[in-house]
Order: C-alpha cells, then sequence, then structure tokens
C-alpha cells in the first residue's frame, strides 16, 4: 500500500491510548476541577472586575454595564481564557482541559439564587462568596428577560397554537466554530484581519457602530486565545526540567514546541493541526459548554496536514491513527453531542470522501466508545466507504449517523 493510500486497517489503541482512554471513560472529577473557577473566571470578566489581563487593547471601565454586550461578553470569555489553570497529565499527546461537562454552570443560561447554589461546595475564599454575592445581587444578566424586539406575527402564533410550527430558539450553543481558520491563520492571522477591518471601518457607515463593537470584542478574543500556546509551553518546559527520564523529557519538550506554534501561528503538521483544534474547541466550551457545539467536517480540514506529513515522511498511519486517538479521548463526555462530520461533497460537487475519512471509522472502532460522528452520503459516495459505515454501525452505540446530501444540499 502507498503511504498516501488508506482505506480501512484495524486500529488497537497503544498501551498510552489505553490509559487515556481509561481516564475519559472514568470521567473522575479530576477532569471537573476548575468547571467553578471557569464560571467564577467569566462572571467576574462579565462585570468588569478583573485585574490580571496583559492585553495590550483597552480594558473595559469600571461602569461596564455602559459597554456593548459584545465587548461585555469577550471581556468575560477573554478573562477565562487567559486565568484558567494549567492542568498538564503524563502520557498526553494533545494537552489542555476545559473542566466543563455535559452540565456545565453557564451563567448567561441561570439566573438568581441558583448560582449561589451550585458554588455551596466550591473552594471559593471568603472575599470570592463576597464578590460573587455582590454581583448576583445586581442581576447581571436581567437582559435575558426583555421582551423581543418586535411581536411575532399573528399568522405565526396562531400557527404555533395549532402546532403547525414551533419557533423557538437560542444563542447558547448548537454551533459549528470556524476551526479551519483557526489552523490556517492562527490567532494572530485572524486578528490581523479584524484588525485591517477595523482600519477601514468608514464614520459614514450607519453600521459602524455595531461593527466596531463586533471588531473589538474580537480583537479582544484573540489576543487573549494567543496567551494559550504559551502558558501551556511554560508549564511542558516546566515539566521536563523536571523529568528524570529522558523519553518523559523528550516528550514535554515535544509539546512545548507545539504549543509554542499553535494556536498563535499557522499549523504546519497534523500534530500541529490537531493540538490548534483542541484549543479553539476549549475556548468554544469555556464560553459555551460542550453541548451541541459542532467539530465540523474533520477529515477535509486536516486531511492537508498529514497528507503533508506521510508524504515528507514525518509521521506514519500507525502514529496519525494515535494522535487521533488521543484527540477522541479529549472529546469524550458521557453526554456528547460534539458533532463531527466525515465523507460527502467538495464545493464544486466531486466526492469529498479522503483516506482520513477512513482512519477516522478506524480509530472510532477501536477505541469501542460512543464519539459523536456523522457520514455524509451521495449518488458517488464510494461503496467502499458505505460499506465501513455500515460495518461501525453494526457494533451498536448508532453512529455513524447517515445525512444524505442528495437532499440536504438542494434544501
Amino acid at each position: 500500500m502507498a503511504v498516501l493510500e488508506h482505506t480501512s486497517r484495524t486500529y488497537r489503541p497503544s498501551e498510552r491510548i489505553e490509559q487515556l482512554r481509561a481516564r475519559a471513560l472514568n470521567q473522575g472529577p479530576e477532569l471537573f476541577q476548575d468547571a467553578w473557577r471557569r464560571a467564577y473566571l467569566y462572571l467576574e470578566g462579565w462585570m468588569g472586575a478583573s485585574q490580571v489581563s496583559k492585553l495590550t487593547i483597552p480594558k473595559l471601565e469600571p461602569e461596564c454595564s455602559a459597554q456593548p454586550l459584545p465587548l461585555r461578553n469577550a471581556e468575560a470569555l477573554g478573562h477565562v481564557i487567559e486565568c484558567m489553570p494549567v492542568r498538564l497529565y503524563p502520557g498526553e499527546l494533545l494537552v489542555g482541559q476545559h473542566s466543563n461537562g455535559g452540565d456545565s454552570l453557564n451563567f448567561r443560561a441561570e439566573l438568581g439564587e441558583n448560582y449561589l447554589q451550585r458554588f455551596e461546595d466550591c473552594p471559593l475564599s471568603d472575599e470570592e462568596r463576597e464578590n460573587l454575592e455582590r454581583w448576583v445581587a445586581a442581576e447581571p444578566f436581567a437582559w435575558q428577560r426583555l421582551a423581543p424586539v418586535a411581536p411575532m406575527p399573528r399568522e405565526m402564533r396562531l400557527a404555533e397554537q395549532h402546532g403547525a410550527i414551533t419557533v423557538w430558539g437560542t444563542d447558547l450553543n448548537h454551533s459549528i466554530r470556524a476551526y479551519d481558520k483557526v489552523l490556517r491563520l492562527g490567532f494572530s492571522g485572524l486578528r490581523a484581519e479584524v484588525e485591517e477591518r477595523l482600519a477601514g471601518l468608514s464614520p459614514a457607515d450607519p453600521q459602524a457602530p455595531h461593527a466596531r463593537a463586533n471588531l473589538l470584542a474580537w480583537q479582544r478574543l484573540c489576543v487573549a486565545a494567543m496567551t494559550l500556546g504559551p502558558r501551556h509551553a511554560a508549564e511542558a518546559r516546566r515539566r521536563a526540567r523536571l523529568a528524570r527520564k529522558p523519553e518523559r523529557k523528550r516528550e514535554w519538550e515535544a509539546i512545548a514546541e507545539v504549543c509554542e506554534r499553535v494556536p498563535n501561528h499557522p499549523a504546519r503538521t497534523f500534530r500541529e493541526a490537531l493540538q490548534a483544534l483542541w484549543f479553539a474547541h476549549m475556548i468554544t466550551a469555556w464560553e459555551d459548554g460542550v453541548n451541541a457545539n459542532g467539530i465540523g467536517r474533520i477529515d477535509q480540514f486536516l486531511w492537508p496536514y498529514l497528507e503533508q506529513d506521510l508524504a515528507e515522511g514525518r509521521l506514519d498511519w500507525d502514529q496519525a491513527a494515535e494522535l487521533l486517538a488521543a484527540l477522541w479521548c479529549k472529546l469524550y463526555q458521557t453526554y456528547d453531542v460534539q458533532q463531527m462530520m466525515i465523507g460527502g461533497q467538495t464545493p464544486e460537487g466531486e466526492d469529498a470522501t479522503n483516506p482520513l475519512s477512513y482512519l477516522v471509522l478506524d480509530v472510532t472502532e477501536g477505541l469501542g466508545f460512543v464519539r459523536c460522528l456523522s457520514a455524509r452520503l451521495h449518488r458517488r459516495t464510494p461503496r467502499e466507504f458505505v460499506a465501513r459505515c455500515v460495518d461501525l454501525l453494526a457494533h451498536g452505540g448508532g453512529i455513524p449517523f447517515f445525512f444524505n446530501d442528495e437532499a440536504l444540499i438542494p434544501a
């Protein structure tokens, strides 16, 4: 088999991956030990009370309630990104931990005394508890109870009453982020895009104030995100200095080198791409929880990195499977709807199935736990790919889900 050809092969997890898999399946308290800290930091940033930022752009003024909503939310999330503890564990290939489970505390979704009840068993200091009580008393998210700007048309209201339609929506989760841009540009590149747009805003544009608020918010988040890699790299370097075994020292140094590159700069290798993807997904989980926040078409945006690594001899298929399995272990939740998609078509209508599509199925089968996965099918989907998907489905667990391009794309 040529180095770039891959259809299907048996994947058997290594001892390292078995240990990571056991840790993921156990869902022990160490995975979620900082969930309360994320929630506290978010509210601290939202209230304009954070004093820790190293950013070069202006912080919110003390009277934060006068700030536009995008800036308040960016300050809250940026503060979380900058201040969440760095947790590294032996044996990891990809590092970083968001500490959010399927029922993670989301301040914007829960109001009033519920905050205080859920913080009862958290190791807050007396000062932090006083802060929390004062902030909650100010009802920081009362704006969510405001009525919609426009009333629902009578016809729609009647249709809903008779069960013909359902009108409902949420700004929480159920999203797919452009992770491919993080891999391709890095947060430094994304920041440059934002700042170019900022510089080009025309004061004559009636939408300029709204655009400026959003762009400043994105700038804030890009700069905050650029602290993630260096903070994890510094901890990995510290672990390397303390390591007694040469192989462990090399592992920590390799992790540090990856984190010194991503997510600030464009990924160059499959491992860098996976680490950048995981860092970006951590930010999503810090903002919005793990519920229904999808990964996207993973075989499409990751294959170019793996293809180049294979062609230049940096990786073989077994090493690639090991890295992909490490991501699966990072993503695993008992309640897991962090959807990812494989197969389907290119924008030009050609079949998009590639060798990574098959590797995704192999790794999912080999790990033996349910990892939210879908496959897009169409008339030109290779029969071998369909059969491989059905083989995995036959193991139980209901994955992959199937989506019909022939119906969904025209719709």
